[in-house]
């Protein structure tokens, strides 16, 4: 009698191994698209940080620059004046001489 309820069990284990490696092939399959699609948003998003990064650190130099810029044509035009001012009563103190 035992023996009869363990003919159908042959079949059975024959097919499930091959539905177990169907069901396994599937998770394997999803677990490769879910890791490429998270590298790939790392890739990008790290790309929007990179840029992000660069516009944060490009701002305060390129506000520094300005400064320079504007103190040191502040200063080339205070220095031309002085010239000017040195020239003038340099020409001045000659004629009185």
């Amino acid at each position: 009698m035992f023996i009869l309820c363990l003919l159908p069990l042959g079949p059975f284990i024959h097919s499930s191994r091959t539905v177990l490696g169907m069901i396994l092939l599937a998770r394997i399959r999803f677990i490769a698209i879910s890791a490429r699609l998270i590298g790939s948003l790392f890739k990008h998003h790290s790309k929007i940080l990179v840029s992000l990064y660069d516009f944060m650190i490009m701002l305060p130099l390129a506000i520094e620059s300005v400064v320079k810029n504007s103190r040191s044509s502040a200063n080339n035009s205070n220095a031309k004046v002085c010239e000017k001012n040195e020239t003038y009563s340099l020409k001045k103190l000659a004629e009185e001489r």
